[in-house]
């Protein structure tokens, strides 16, 4: 797996071994940035602080970081997936412009970070009802910009309850 655009176009991203982690393809990346790049409601990426919940491999937090976007957080409870990110953000040099939590999205509250977050990728395992609560639980903590975005990835087959926080400005069926 390797970063597709921005300062890092081509470094490998390391994978934890086993199929716990099921990382972001290529395909979609490129979908999802090339939506973030162009769309006239997405703020300029340099300017932004990326929330990454479920990361997984840190794909899409590292994808961000690679276009310009400021500071990421990473959220991963999985130690193995944790580990390849903490790695890889070595690799690339990008431990001051990164925190990385070792617990759940749901562990995580404003204090722990000191940015308010304009990009918050959601790519939760599937069919577990955890985009609405992650909606829920960082509309609740107030880790939000006044501008926030959040993209989510879900099963092709799982329906979606947004509540009034948030509106559907975009979304496609990949794959």
């Amino acid at each position: 797996m390797r970063i597709i655009a921005g300062k890092y176009k081509g470094r490998s991203i390391l994978t934890p071994r086993g199929n716990t982690t099921r990382p972001t393809s290529a395909a979609t990346r490129r979908t999802m940035f090339d939506i973030l790049s162009h769309a006239p409601w997405v703020q300029d990426f340099k300017s932004c602080n990326v929330l990454d919940a479920f990361a997984g491999t840190g794909s899409l937090g590292l994808e961000a970081l690679s276009r310009g976007a400021r500071h990421c957080s990473f959220t991963e409870i999985d130690k193995s997936a944790h580990h390849c990110i903490r790695d890889t953000l070595e690799m690339f040099g990008l431990k001051d412009s990164t925190d990385l939590f070792l617990r759940s999205i749901f562990k995580l509250d404003s204090s722990l970070s000191s940015n308010l977050f304009d990009l918050v990728f959601i790519d939760p395992p599937y069919r577990k009802n955890l985009v609405e609560k992650t909606l829920a639980h960082v509309t609740h903590i107030r880790c939000l910009s006044d501008k926030a975005l959040a993209v989510v990835e879900t099963s092709h087959n799982e329906d979606v309850e947004i509540d009034s926080h948030w509106r559907i400005r975009d979304e496609r069926t990949i794959g």
